[in-house]
């Protein structure tokens, strides 16, 4: 984990220009691979940096929110359930971060999943709602700031997937107020996002000047 200037300081004299010289070319690496980290826009498609410019999508205004009829909740219903095959791959992915968040010093706790999607009777759907359930979800949050985003939210489809009106509008929202959103259609895709998002700088770091 990088040293902060004021760490530094309380350090033996010493020591301090090698570990400013260590975490300044440490940092340039980080940033090296960072750039070429690509994820999928999860409103166009498109291939987008993790960090860098951001896609177009992000800066547009939001998409429309689907019009609400009878037919649509119940059609949209049956799609946003899980299928057992995206149940796996998530379960593979809590699995990973449970043996791996060490890297870090994270608790295993900090990715958390949010099973809203399912069938349920309408008493109890309007009592979720009424708590704060909200349409279109995605699957799990990374509850840590990196860079200049406040957390990482990660939708699991299969390759075959593809997300619905709603969750389109609540990975737009959630882009729009300052998280880092992805669609990862593997475990190995979504552990790839999440080290990727870990080894963004720590929000409160001070840049080391070379």
């Amino acid at each position: 984990m990088s040293l902060t200037l004021d760490q530094i300081s309380k350090l033996p004299q010493a020591m301090q220009a090698q570990v400013m010289a260590d975490q300044a070319r440490a940092n340039a690496a980080r940033e090296r691979i960072m750039a070429q980290f690509e994820i999928c826009c999860p409103l166009c498609g498109k291939p987008k940096k993790l960090i860098g410019p951001r896609c177009e999508c992000d800066e547009a205004s939001l998409p429309t929110p689907p019009a609400k009829s009878p037919r649509k909740r119940v059609s949209v219903a049956k799609q946003a359930i899980p299928t057992q095959a995206e149940s796996r791959m998530q379960q593979e992915v809590i699995r990973w971060f449970r043996d791996n968040c060490y890297e870090w010093q994270l608790e295993e706790e900090l990715l958390m999943a949010f099973p809203l999607q399912g069938h349920r009777s309408p008493k109890n759907g309007a009592r979720m709602k009424s708590e704060g359930m909200r349409r279109g979800t995605p699957d799990m949050l990374l509850a840590v700031p990196r860079g200049d985003r406040c957390g990482l939210w990660i939708e699991m489809k299969t390759a075959k997937g593809y997300l619905n009106p709603f969750q389109k509008l609540m990975l737009a929202r959630l882009a729009k107020a300052g998280a880092a959103t992805v669609v990862c259609r593997s475990p190995q895709e979504a552990q790839h996002a999440i080290r990727a998002y870990l080894n963004l700088p720590t929000p409160g770091e001070t840049p080391i000047k070379t």
